[in-house]
């Protein structure tokens, strides 16, 4: 896949989810995350809030690959079904 449609994939998603994002339950939720994280790095030490944070960016660079794969995955169906639809 071209880096061209890999891009407008993710712009596409990131537009997409965009409105989700600025929902009250999605910041809220964030704002409990981050709440207890701060806690969590406050009790510990320097070392471990830098294996902490190794460790977070490890799981949420995970997520974003999964979802962005799935989210590929459906819009080349989306575009195949279309196609589909057209032809017939």
């Amino acid at each position: 896949m071209s880096s061209i449609v890999a891009t407008y994939i993710v712009d596409s998603m990131d537009e997409t989810m965009q409105s989700y994002y600025q929902t009250e339950e999605y910041i809220n939720r964030q704002e409990a995350i981050n709440r207890r994280l701060s806690k969590f790095r406050a009790a510990i030490s320097e070392a471990h809030r830098a294996e902490l944070n190794e460790l977070i960016d490890m799981i949420s660079a995970d997520h974003t690959e999964t979802v962005v794969k799935a989210y590929r995955t459906a819009f080349a169906q989306g575009v195949c079904f279309r196609d589909e639809e057209i032809i017939q």
